[in-house]
Order: C-alpha cells, then structure tokens, then sequence
C-alpha cells in the first residue's frame, strides 16, 4: 500500500483458525468495494523465531551454548580469535 508494508496480527473466530491455510480463504473489499481473496495481496510463512531479540552496542545478538561429549576436548574445537 503506497509502497509501505504493515505488520498486521489477524483476529478471527476459532472456527476460521483451524489451519494455517485457512486466512487465504477470507474475503476482503478492493477500493472499489469488490470482494476478492486474501490470498490475492498476502502470502504466508512459517518461521521460529526467539520470543525476544536482545541487542549488544545496538546490534541483534544472540548466545550461542553448547557441550562436548566426552572423550571430546573443547581445546581440540576452539580456536583463539
């Protein structure tokens, strides 16, 4: 719209929520008032994202954890920067 896009969080009855393909199929008004599928002007992903983002020196980061089985060394798989 106007080259501008919009985050928008959709509310609908349960009925209309049972699946994720199920918002393509609402009908929505053209400036002209014709009914036209959503599924027209939207598209739909899935992604995981984290519930938070947290930021370092105004930078998204993020901390990476892990562990080693042993025998395994970390020494062995870590190299100094």
């Amino acid at each position: 719209m106007e080259g501008r896009s919009y985050r928008v969080i959709p509310r609908a009855a349960d009925g209309f929520r049972l699946n994720k393909k199920a918002p393509e199929r609402f009908y929505v008004r053209t400036t002209g008032n014709k009914p036209i599928l959503l599924s027209t002007v939207i598209t739909l992903d899935q992604r995981v994202e984290p519930n938070s983002l947290t930021q370092y020196q105004q930078l998204n980061c993020t901390s990476i954890q892990g562990m080693l089985m042993p025998p395994k060394e970390i020494t062995l798989y870590l190299k100094p920067a």
